[in-house]
């Protein structure tokens, strides 16, 4: 039983489904005839706020300025942004960048357009900003699906080659140290229940093994270390990877980081343990 724990707890939530944009208002394409007070997006997984990035860029290009991202009390996958400013006639690009509970950064962007008719000046664009969740109500929807952004791999984020890497030596290490807690506890126990006293080849390999589980542990260690710098950087660009804030954000309130918290703290136990 306390075997099949650790695994529960030392595994990543890898296998848990992304948050991929499903639908928005305004929606992907859309020709408004009245310029939006704000904006709604509809997530496939319930987006973590503390992760989430939201960016609406201008008809020049320039970044226009939005409220706080909201999560609806009422429907965990919905995020809501206001718009304070109203918009000017042209065509709109929202990009956006969230992580579900299980960690793994997804993004995107579309662009909707504001008709001359219905639009009123622009105001100055502001750099956006976001904060914690609070109550947002829903609205109607456009069925129309978002198109996502194309992925580049760049930096140290987790598309990137590195990081593939650095999960591929994650799980190595992980098997590694549930292979030795398996050793030590199913063969070595069995084979010293069976015998009278303890043999020395039993000590040797009990002390072989425990310096193999201490090494995948340190390892496990440091691939977590690496892994939350990617997905630092992922979500808040490699300006912001090592920010204090940024770090407490994406480990205090997550699911994501938890779990993260509780690997470390349970690789820590086995290396002192060993």
């Amino acid at each position: 039983m306390s075997l099949l724990t650790l695994v529960a707890l030392l595994i990543p939530g890898t296998l848990w489904a992304h948050a991929h944009l499903l639908k928005s208002t305004p929606a992907a394409g859309a020709r408004l005839s009245t310029p939006p007070d704000a904006i709604r997006l509809w997530y496939s997984e319930a987006p973590e706020v503390a992760l989430t990035r939201i960016v609406l860029l201008g008809p020049s290009g320039d970044t226009v300025r939005i409220g706080a991202i909201t999560k609806n009390p009422k429907d965990a996958k919905q995020l809501s942004i206001p718009i304070p400013v109203s918009l000017a006639a042209g065509q709109y690009t929202l990009i956006w960048h969230t992580s579900a509970a299980d960690g793994h950064p997804t993004h995107g962007q579309f662009t909707f357009t504001v008709l001359a008719s219905a639009a009123a000046p622009a105001a100055p664009a502001t750099q956006p900003r976001t904060s914690t969740p609070s109550a947002a109500a829903p609205s109607a929807v456009n069925p129309s699906a978002a198109q996502p952004a194309p992925a580049a791999p760049t930096g140290f984020g987790v598309n990137s080659p590195l990081y593939v890497v650095v999960r591929a030596v994650t799980f190595a290490a992980l098997l590694a140290l549930l292979g030795v807690i398996a050793f030590q506890l199913l063969v070595l126990g069995a084979l010293r229940r069976r015998s009278s006293e303890e043999e020395s080849w039993i000590i040797h390999a009990s002390a072989h093994a425990a310096w193999v589980g201490a090494g995948a542990a340190v390892v496990l260690v440091l691939a977590a270390i690496a892994r939350a710098y990617a997905e630092s950087y992922a979500v808040f660009g490699g300006s912001g990877a090592t920010g204090a804030s940024q770090m407490r954000a994406m480990l205090g309130h997550t699911v994501w980081g938890w779990g993260w918290i509780a690997q470390v703290i349970l690789a820590l136990i086995a290396i002192a343990l060993f």
